[in-house]
């Protein structure tokens, strides 16, 4: 039996059968099956277009969702205000820190941004996983 439950990861985004990567694994993010833990595929499959959805913690997502859960504006990944960060999309250029759309350059559970709050420093997007059909 796994270790791995939403109530012992509640940081890890544990939700349903997705590809997460809550142990830190030198190989990527995985998944239970029936069998084994599996590696999941990386980037979309030729019918899904990726900014439709996004695949295990969303480190390939280009879509343009700028807005969190909350409902916090994203801001520019170019400015530094109102927060300041170490993003910088000009020497960070594999990160495709674009505008302000939520990107998830170092590893979180799903695609963030910076926000415009003054009282909320970051915030998760929302952005639908891939289903398990897309990959067949």
């Amino acid at each position: 039996m796994t270790t791995f439950t939403p109530e012992a990861y509640p940081t890890a985004d544990l939700q349903s059968n997705y590809c997460r990567n809550p142990d830190n694994d030198a190989n990527g993010p995985w998944k239970l099956s029936t069998h084994s833990p599996s590696l999941c595929p990386h980037g979309p499959t030729p019918s899904i277009r990726p900014e439709e959805c996004i695949y295990c913690s969303g480190e390939d997502y280009r879509g343009k969702i700028s807005t969190t859960v909350n409902g916090y504006t994203c801001q520019h990944w170019a400015s530094q205000k109102p927060h300041t960060h170490g993003y910088n999309p000009a020497t960070l250029t594999e990160n495709h820190l674009e505008v302000n759309y939520c990107r998830n350059p170092d590893g979180e559970p799903r695609p963030w941004c910076l926000t415009t709050s003054l009282s909320k420093r970051w915030d998760y997007c929302s952005i639908p996983h891939c289903s398990e059909s897309t990959h067949t």
